[in-house]
């Protein structure tokens, strides 16, 4: 585990003595933000009143630390964000903590298994900023910061589905995980999760016992909600909820999409919260 000075500095954040234990744990694409158009505006009141609450809003997504660090500024959330499906953890902009090996790592041991077996796909190292930018529906100058990866690589699987299994087997010897985000295929070093940066982060603020309230909406999310304390899986128009275990308890859906539920879910939870211990 490295530690890695950047040079700015996050506002602490004070929690209540009431609510001192929860920690709001989220995805983004899809669940926080809107699939389609990536605004977060529909969840402005439940982040207000959580802000209120002193309850942490904690990002964990599978992009980049570049592009979560403008969209925490532009929600005015200055608490850690976990990035790139777990592979790293950002305390503050001049504490990063690494979770998995450098990013050129993982490229040579895929291009090595894509050379030697013939997979067709294509990563994001090898798309220029007008490609991401047409795959994403994100700015030129997001897109740009999708591309400035320090440790995951997502792609876009164009072999036929059969060949996957195959991949994912050679990939799994190379010590690589691939997991299926909202819109690419994943590359992960192996064991890399956003349930295992979640563990990691609690001891990182001595909070080991944090309630954790977390929010996603596909399949790469299932391990972080399945650990959660509380489970709110966020309808997206494009899929399925993904499939939890009938055995979990608290686990809640929304019906409205993206942030709509989000803010509704977190809303009711607040409330549930004061509630019961007000």
């Amino acid at each position: 585990m490295q530690h890695t000075n950047k040079t700015q500095a996050f506002t602490a954040q004070k929690v209540s003595p009431q609510k001192a234990h929860t920690l709001i744990v989220t995805d983004l694409d899809g669940t926080l933000l809107d699939h389609h158009t990536y605004s977060w505006q529909a969840a402005k009141p439940a982040i207000a009143q959580a802000r209120i609450d002193n309850i942490p809003i904690i990002p964990c997504t599978s992009k980049t630390l570049h592009e979560t660090q403008k969209l925490t500024a532009d929600m005015n959330l200055t608490g850690p964000i976990i990035f790139e499906n777990g592979s790293g953890i950002a305390l503050s902009p001049n504490k990063i903590i690494d979770l998995a090996p450098h990013y050129n790592d993982l490229l040579a041991a895929l291009e090595a298994i894509k050379c030697r077996h013939g997979f067709r796909f294509t990563g994001f190292s090898a798309m220029n900023v007008a490609d991401i930018a047409q795959h994403t529906q994100l700015s030129l100058e997001d897109a740009s910061d999708a591309k400035k990866r320090r440790y995951s690589e997502p792609f876009l699987w164009q072999d036929n589905p059969s060949s996957l299994t195959s991949f994912e087997a050679l990939c799994r010897s190379a010590n690589i995980d691939i997991v299926q985000g909202g819109r690419f295929y994943h590359a992960l070093s192996r064991g890399v999760s956003k349930q295992r940066a979640i563990e990691q982060l609690k001891q990182e603020l001595n909070m080991p016992n944090a309630h954790i309230i977390a929010l996603g909406d596909s399949n790469n999310d299932i391990a972080m909600l399945s650990q959660a304390d509380t489970a709110i899986v966020v309808n997206n128009p494009t899929r399925h909820f993904p499939v939890l275990s009938h055995y979990q308890n608290n686990v809640h859906y929304t019906s409205a999409y993206g942030p709509l539920g989000w803010n509704d879910a977190i809303i009711s939870q607040l409330k549930t919260m004061e509630n019961t211990h007000g």
